[in-house]
């Protein structure tokens, strides 16, 4: 069994504009190696941002990331550290809540919070939610991650609520 690791989470991925906030619990151990969120091939993320936003798997990180907040969509992850053994969200220990006064302040546009998995809500909810200065749609998806591949097409229906936020947003 490894040991607890000590990890800080990637900063956030957003521009002004922002409207709708995705957030994790904290990245992977291959996408804070890669510094990269969603680096492993076996999340589907950028599969669903595929389907959803017409991003391609095959672009780059950095263009991946230009056509999602070209799109008012921002990520990032509820913990800015944590120790976890592994990638599971089931053995963080330790977990501090990033600064989202600060996020919000910066990004004051943002009407819709999605959680990527039961785990990111909770810590949410548990670390966070008792602040006055966040916006108070929420909504978890099904998570993203490799755990039920063959659910894929079920997950992509129902982060289909995220292209409506961005669509019901813009205008």
């Amino acid at each position: 069994m490894q040991p607890n690791q000590d990890l800080v989470c990637l900063p956030p991925i957003a521009k002004p504009d922002a409207r709708v906030l995705i957030l994790g619990t904290m990245p992977g151990a291959k996408s804070l190696q890669q510094q990269e969120y969603y680096a492993n091939p076996g999340n589907a993320f950028w599969s669903i941002m595929a389907r959803l936003f017409g991003i391609s798997r095959r672009d780059s990180y950095a263009a991946r990331c230009t056509q999602l907040t070209a799109r008012s969509v921002a990520l990032w992850d509820v913990l800015s550290h944590c120790s976890r053994r592994g990638s599971a969200d089931s053995t963080i220990c330790n977990p501090h809540a990033n600064n989202f006064a600060e996020f919000y302040a910066a990004y004051p546009h943002i009407k819709q919070v999605f959680f990527a998995s039961a785990a990111a809500e909770m810590y949410y909810m548990k670390l966070v939610i008792r602040l006055d200065y966040f916006p108070n749609n929420f909504l978890r998806l099904p998570s993203p991650s490799g755990a039920y591949a063959r659910l894929v097409e079920w997950k992509i229906a129902r982060w289909q609520v995220v292209k409506n936020a961005v669509q019901q947003y813009e205008n």
